[in-house]
């Protein structure tokens, strides 16, 4: 017959996908009629970013776009010219498994970017896009918690599961001016990073506090090599409302650019440029929590058999924000040049375990722009790097994530056709404890004694060592019941000792 278990439900976080994948563009962008045809490509960017997902029990979808800038100098007489294009695409991928409450966190990187003109009015372009994706759940787990017949003995085992308890996410925006000290011509192109420096949840919100880097590229007059580049760092603060959290909470928060718009300024001088940015702020809240999981059981009067199963566990250990510095080296075939803009756009692509500590690698995908008095040119490479740090005593089973961002470039020319480069790199580092435990499922009472089992008293010689919930299953008595017939306080036995049963 059944035995009389008292049931829970644990609720506790599965990750469903966890994978990149890559998707390939072949873009062909056509000067129309009345713009001045293409004499030479200087610089190309693809700026991708995620329109809409859907989740189901069997797949993520994503719809995304991307915009293309290219800058050339014209065939007319040689001015900086800029082109822009859009396209989209989309992303179907199968996940492992079935869950409930899906979240998802996704991140794209271009690379392998080439663009070529083909004749003065086309330009081709191939890119890979990448898509590193993470779609996480929640999995429901009966357990039994305990039982409503005193005849059955049982040991639970005391852990921690890291559970989800709710997410949000907040449109947001940033408008300002950049005050360049000098007249701006035109503007070439923008772009904007954001990073989250500290957060705190409070009752029913999370203050979320960051940084938007924001890069602009302008002309400063009609020739080609009157070109500079405007760096600032914007500081924010915003408030995103999240039910059933509180300040021991842990969250994992995310923010991206969604768009940027800038435009020149009113001014006398033409010195200031407005900006734009638009972004959204994702944020996934989690607990660890005590839960007790049935690891042995008996029956005082007759034996029992179960079926056992595995639980995964993961429990969040702990956060970590570190800068790190690295070095690359870019060679550059323009004579005597002068660096007008240097950007850094770090990727991790591995973290792993090496020698008990923990080793990330990735790369810095950089973009120079190089000019001397009769031309202008970008050069782009992807600046490998590898940190080691020794930050953790126990890094058996860990699992890592990390967000990266670069705070700072500094740059030398050792000679006329090389840059020596400095890459300050912030990263955020979050920890989590993987446990594997094997724990009983379901029970059944079998084989059940007829009647009443006659008492009798048991002399034991019990070994040092031995425990006394292994003795008390043996002899379908209770562990309580040894201790005090026998005068202990402890379960292990410290040395040899006859007991009475």
């Amino acid at each position: 017959m059944e035995c009389n278990t008292i049931r829970t439900d644990l609720t506790v976080c599965k990750t469903a996908l966890d994978g990149f994948f890559e998707h390939k563009s072949d873009i062909d962008i056509v000067i129309p009629d009345y713009c001045s045809a293409a004499l030479k490509i200087l610089k190309c960017e693809i700026k991708p970013s995620v329109n809409s997902v859907s989740v189901d029990d069997e797949k993520i979808t994503l719809d995304c776009s991307y915009t293309v800038n290219v800058l050339y100098t014209d065939e007319q007489n040689g001015t900086l010219k800029s082109i822009t294009d859009t396209g989209v695409f989309s992303q179907i991928q199968q996940l492992k498994c079935s869950l409930e409450n899906y979240k998802h966190k996704i991140k794209l990187r271009v690379s392998k970017l080439s663009c070529k003109l083909q004749n003065p009015r086309r330009i081709s372009i191939k890119a890979v896009i990448g898509t590193a994706i993470k779609v996480m759940g929640n999995e429901t787990v009966e357990m039994i918690s305990g039982f409503e017949n005193d005849l059955i003995e049982s040991r639970f085992e005391n852990s921690e599961a890291l559970l989800y308890k709710n997410s949000s996410s907040n449109d947001f925006k940033i408008s300002g001016e950049l005050d360049t000290k000098q007249p701006v011509f035109d503007i070439i192109s923008s772009d904007c990073q954001i990073a989250v420096t500290d957060y705190k949840p409070i009752e029913g919100r999370v203050i979320v506090k960051g940084i938007a880097k924001i890069e602009c590229l302008y002309t400063t007059g009609e020739r080609v090599t009157d070109i500079d580049c405007y760096l600032a760092e914007v500081p924010f603060n915003e408030i995103v409302d999240l039910e059933q959290i509180n300040e021991n909470t842990f969250c994992d928060v995310e923010c991206q650019a969604s768009n940027i718009t800038v435009n020149l300024g009113n001014n006398a001088d033409n010195s200031i440029i407005n900006y734009d940015i638009e972004g959204i702020i994702f944020v996934c809240a989690y607990n660890n929590e005590k839960i007790n999981i049935l690891k042995d059981t008996y029956s005082k009067n007759g034996k029992l058999t179960f079926d056992e199963d595995c639980l995964q566990l993961e429990t969040f250990v702990k956060q970590f924000t570190f800068t790190e510095t690295t070095k690359g080296k870019i060679e550059t075939d323009i004579d005597n040049c002068i660096i007008k803009n240097v950007t850094a756009k770090p990727i991790i692509k591995n973290i792993y375990l090496e020698n008990d500590k923990l080793a990330i690698e990735g790369e810095i995908l950089t973009s120079l722009l190089c000019c001397n008095d009769y031309e202008i040119k970008s050069t782009e490479k992807a600046v490998p790097f590898k940190i080691v740090k020794d930050i953790f005593e126990n890094s058996e089973k860990i699992r890592c994530e990390a967000n990266i961002i670069c705070n700072k470039i500094d740059f030398s020319m050792p000679d006329y056709n090389s840059v020596d480069i400095d890459f300050e790199v912030w990263i955020n580092l979050l920890v989590f404890d993987k446990c594997e435990y094997n724990y009983i499922k379901d029970i059944l009472e079998c084989e059940s004694y007829e009647g009443t089992p006659k008492s009798c008293v048991v002399v034991y010689y019990a070994q040092k060592g031995e425990c006394l919930w292994d003795i008390a299953k043996r002899y379908s008595t209770s562990v309580d019941f040894i201790k005090n017939q026998n005068g202990m306080e402890n379960e292990m036995l410290e040395q040899n000792k006859m007991l009475l049963i």
